[in-house]
């Protein structure tokens, strides 16, 4: 029996990464906000929130720090990602602007860490799961539940827009449509996602955009007012510096530096903990 050999049109190689992108980046890209988020708690159970106050850091000068510095660490992390993917030719980094790719990033990046911020305050232990279960369940929900009410053209689209205020839905919906975008570009041989697509009547990426920008401003006001019970802490410093080292309010670390160089002990511990957060963020 002969083979015969069927003819069969040349079709463009499919891109992985525009299939499974939404969502592996959705959980490569919240890892930051484990990394940020386990900071956090970790000052507050280890109490250097209050060594610090104690110290004489104010409340804005420590937000404007710590935000400044998670920003710059996610910033490098988001740059460094899409110069990989560039880098090993995904379509899905190449195709589509990166002016947008850059927009969408930062934003979310700054929603995630004052979202990071918001939630800090309420968990109390570093080695909680919740965190866990926070990422890997909105990359899961975001990939098999809400994608397809995407997908769904029949579904209202203002009812898409309302889980959307959900920024894990938000951030899956951002990639998606990049990853649309990608697809359609690659089949046919054009470019992905431009500024002039973003007024397309099936393109979601504006509406993104938008919400993540107020939720950021929202979020950080709501976590910062939630902070300010931390100021309590100014007043337990003046009452220590009047009745002593054994004054009942004062909190049992700063006994337990007495007759030490404060500052000195907690600028090693200040290093210390941003180092091994800087060294996680490269093993990821």
């Amino acid at each position: 029996m002969r083979n015969i050999d069927f003819i069969k049109p040349c079709l463009p190689r499919s891109d992985f990464s525009s299939f499974l992108g939404p969502l592996f980046f959705t959980w490569v890209i919240l890892q930051l906000f484990l990394v940020i988020l386990t900071s956090l708690v970790y000052e507050k159970e280890q109490k250097l929130r209050i060594m610090m106050k104690m110290h004489g850091l104010g409340d804005g000068p420590y937000w404007t720090i710590s935000y400044a510095y998670f920003l710059v660490i996610s910033s490098a992390y988001m740059i460094c990602f899409v110069i990989f993917g560039s880098v090993i030719g995904l379509k899905y980094f190449i195709l589509n602007d990166y002016n947008i790719q850059l927009v969408f990033h930062f934003l979310y990046i700054k929603l995630q860490i004052s979202l990071a911020f918001l939630l800090a305050s309420i968990f109390s232990n570093v080695k909680t799961a919740a965190g866990y279960i926070l990422v890997f369940g909105s990359g899961l929900l975001g990939g098999f539940l809400f994608e397809f009410f995407v997908q769904d053209t029949s579904f209202p689209r203002r009812r898409i827009i309302v889980m959307e205020l959900y920024p894990g839905f938000s951030l899956h919906c951002g990639l998606y449509e990049c990853a649309q975008y990608a697809i359609t570009g690659n089949s046919k041989g054009t470019d992905g996602m431009r500024w002039s697509n973003l007024s397309d009547s099936s393109n979601g990426m504006k509406e993104v955009l938008i919400i993540m920008f107020v939720e950021w401003l929202v979020v950080l006001f709501i976590a910062y007012y939630i902070d300010q019970p931390n100021r309590n802490l100014n007043r337990i410093v003046r009452e220590k510096e009047k009745g002593g080292m054994d004054h009942p309010k004062v909190p049992r670390a700063r006994q337990d530096y007495k007759g030490r160089d404060l500052s000195f002990h907690l600028s090693i511990s200040s290093f210390l903990l941003h180092f091994s957060i800087y060294l996680y963020c490269r093993g990821i």
